[in-house]
């Protein structure tokens, strides 16, 4: 699988350090901690190594090819500008009653006037996840990551990219 995505998206990817219980990654406000804010436990080995790395692959380049396909890119630019102009013609902060969809809700609206999406080729996303336990005895958890950009109108559907599926191992991995 991961020769199959590496071939099709250009796809980068890094190693990050993360802590030996599973507990924190080791980025952004915490990349110069030398031991978990969590549990304590060390971040580097006696020899100096990191204790425990996984793999990052941020949507950054899922996201540009699909901006950049003939068919989608549109799509997405033109489902922003649509739902920039439906939010702001509901600005009156009340939910909506029957069936609506993402951009008629108060999260974007409140994105939206606080200046978040102020472009068409701005991007929404509904990232989601779930926690599952396989070969209890082995002690193996993972959690998959769904990404689904939700600027894309109903009737497209991503045929050459599909919403990055970002496995992410569990605690006891």
């Amino acid at each position: 699988m991961q020769k199959f995505i590496e071939a099709s998206v250009s796809v980068e990817k890094r190693q990050v350090d993360c802590c030996l219980n599973g507990c924190v990654a080791f980025t952004h406000k915490r990349l110069h901690l030398r031991s978990c804010d969590a549990c304590g436990t060390a971040r580097y080995t006696s020899t100096g190594k990191p204790a425990r790395q996984m793999i990052y692959l941020p949507v950054t380049a899922w996201l540009t090819n699909m901006l950049g396909d003939p068919t989608l890119g549109p799509d997405m630019m033109a489902g922003m500008k649509a739902a920039r102009i439906a939010a702001n013609r509901n600005s009156d902060g009340q939910r909506k009653k029957g069936p609506h969809d993402w951009y008629d809700g108060l999260n974007f609206l409140k994105a939206l006037l606080a200046g978040l999406f102020t472009e068409d080729a701005d991007i929404a996303l509904c990232i989601s996840a779930d926690g599952f336990e396989a070969w209890r005895q082995r002690g193996f958890q993972g959690w998959p990551i769904i990404v689904t950009e939700l600027n894309l109108s109903q009737g497209v559907v991503p045929r050459s990219q599909q919403p990055p599926l970002l496995p992410s191992m569990g605690p006891d991995h």
